[in-house]
């Protein structure tokens, strides 16, 4: 936009949203679903993983948890990435950004490829 003349730049405001994805977590390697990772790891640890209740609490509590785009990826969304949100879950989302040139009020649209963050 300032290469073609429509804004001078002087001053621009940014900003950035996370926006939930309607999608669900596969393991690359296995293509086993998240709950049924979690599940594997409650039976490697001696515990019983029929209830979705003790599920949860035994992921909520597992030390050193971590979420890898190397290892995860939706099926019906490969462009959704792995994203804590504010309210502190984790889950599938994409981030976009907007710049405002202050000036002249235009602006730009820009979603932002997660994957350079993975």
């Amino acid at each position: 936009m300032h290469r073609h003349g429509l804004v001078e730049v002087y001053a621009a405001g940014v900003d950035s949203s996370t926006i939930e994805a309607n999608a669900s977590l596969r393991r690359k390697d296995s293509d086993a679903s998240y709950r049924e990772y979690v599940k594997e790891l409650m039976r490697e640890a001696g515990e019983d993983p029929t209830g979705s209740a003790a599920v949860v609490r035994f992921d909520k509590k597992r030390p050193n948890k971590t979420l890898s785009n190397r290892d995860w990826q939706s099926e019906t969304d490969p462009d959704a990435r792995i994203t804590r949100m504010k309210d502190g879950t984790t889950l599938l989302a994409y981030k976009s950004e907007y710049a405002v040139d202050l000036k002249t009020g235009a602006h730009q649209y820009q979603p932002t490829p997660y994957h350079l963050n993975s």
